[in-house]
C-alpha cells in the first residue's frame, strides 16, 4: 500500500453531526462513548454463550487452508458452512484442530434466535434513521437483522465491500481493520471476474499482498485502525474493508440502508446481472 492513514474517532456524536459529517460524505469514523455502556460489554464472552445458548443451531464457516495465508480466492473456493450447536463450535475453538483449519461464526442473526439478548444491547437506532415517507416494502429493507461474529485469534474477513452502511461494534477482544475508499476499487482489482457472483470480494490478500500478481495494490491508500471493545466503527456503503481478530473476539454489526443505497451501486448491479446471464447461457448450452 502506498500510504496508511488513521480513522477519526469521535465521542457520542449527535445524530445531525453523524449524518452531516460522515454518512452524507461517506467517511468512516470510530464512535466512542455509546456501545461501551451496553451490558453486553461485561456479560458477553465465550463462557456466556456456552452457558446460555449451548444448543442453539448455527452455521459455522470452516476454512481448510494449505498454509497460514488469508488468500481470498482460496477462501471463496474452499470455505464451507457447517451446521452445529454453539456449544460444539466453542469446543472446537478451545481444542487444537488440524493445521490450517479455521472456524468462524460469521454473520449470525442472533437476536432472531435469542431475542432475550436484546436487553444486553442498545441498537444504535439514532444513527440509522429511516425516512418516514418510504413505502412499507422499502422501509422493511432499510434495516437488516443485527449479525453476530465469534472467532478465535486470527479469524479474518477478507477484503470486500457491502452495498449497505455498517455500524460494527466490537464487544470482546480487539480487531485490526483496514479500509480502502471506493474510488480506489481498480487498485484492489474490482471486479474480479473469476469470483463469479462474489464480485464484491477483492482477490488481494491485504496484509501479505502478492505484488507480482496485484501490482496496482501498491498504490492503494488505506485507513488502518484497531477496534477496541466498546467502540463502534462506521463503515460507509461501498468502502472496502478487511478485519482480523487480534484476540478471541465477539462482534455485532448493524447494516442499514439510506434511499441512495437501497438497490446497490449501479455498476455492481450491472456486473452481477451480466454474470447471471453468462451462467444461464452456460447452463443452457450444457443442457
Amino acid at each position: 500500500m502506498d500510504e496508511t492513514r488513521v480513522v477519526a474517532r469521535v465521542e457520542r456524536p449527535s445524530q445531525g453531526l453523524f449524518r452531516r459529517e460522515y454518512v452524507r460524505p461517506r467517511l468512516p469514523v470510530v464512535i466512542t462513548g455509546v456501545a461501551d455502556r451496553w451490558p453486553a460489554l461485561s456479560a458477553w464472552n465465550l463462557g456466556y454463550f456456552r452457558r446460555t445458548l449451548p444448543d442453539t443451531e448455527v452455521r459455522v464457516e470452516v476454512w481448510e487452508r494449505d498454509d497460514g495465508r488469508n488468500d481470498p480466492a482460496d477462501y471463496l473456493r474452499r470455505v464451507r458452512r457447517a451446521p452445529m450447536r454453539i456449544g460444539e463450535f466453542l469446543d472446537l475453538l478451545d481444542a487444537p484442530g488440524p493445521a490450517g483449519r479455521a472456524y468462524y461464526l460469521a454473520q449470525y442473526p442472533i437476536l432472531k434466535t435469542a431475542p432475550r439478548l436484546r436487553g444486553d444491547i442498545r441498537p444504535p437506532d439514532e444513527y440509522m434513521q429511516v425516512p418516514a415517507i418510504l413505502p412499507r416494502p422499502c422501509a422493511a429493507r432499510m434495516r437488516l437483522d443485527p449479525a453476530l461474529w465469534i472467532g478465535p485469534r486470527g479469524a479474518v474477513t477478507t477484503l470486500h465491500f457491502d452495498s449497505t452502511h455498517n455500524l460494527f461494534v466490537q464487544i470482546s477482544g480487539r480487531k485490526k481493520g483496514v479500509l480502502i475508499p471506493p474510488d480506489q476499487s481498480d487498485l484492489v482489482y474490482y471486479p474480479c471476474r473469476e469470483f463469479g457472483l462474489n464480485l464484491h470480494f477483492s482477490p488481494v490478500e491485504v496484509e501479505r499482498p502478492d505484488l507480482a500478481r496485484h501490482p496496482r495494490f501498491a498504490r492503494a491508500t488505506a485507513l488502518e485502525l484497531t477496534v477496541e471493545p466498546g467502540e463502534m466503527l462506521y463503515i460507509p456503503a461501498t468502502w472496502w474493508h478487511y478485519l482480523r481478530a487480534l484476540e478471541p473476539s465477539i462482534s455485532l454489526n448493524f447494516w442499514w440502508n439510506t434511499p441512495t443505497t437501497l438497490y446497490g451501486p449501479l455498476r455492481h448491479l450491472l456486473l452481477e446481472w451480466r454474470e447471471r446471464i453468462r451462467r444461464l447461457a452456460r447452463g443452457r448450452a450444457a443442457a
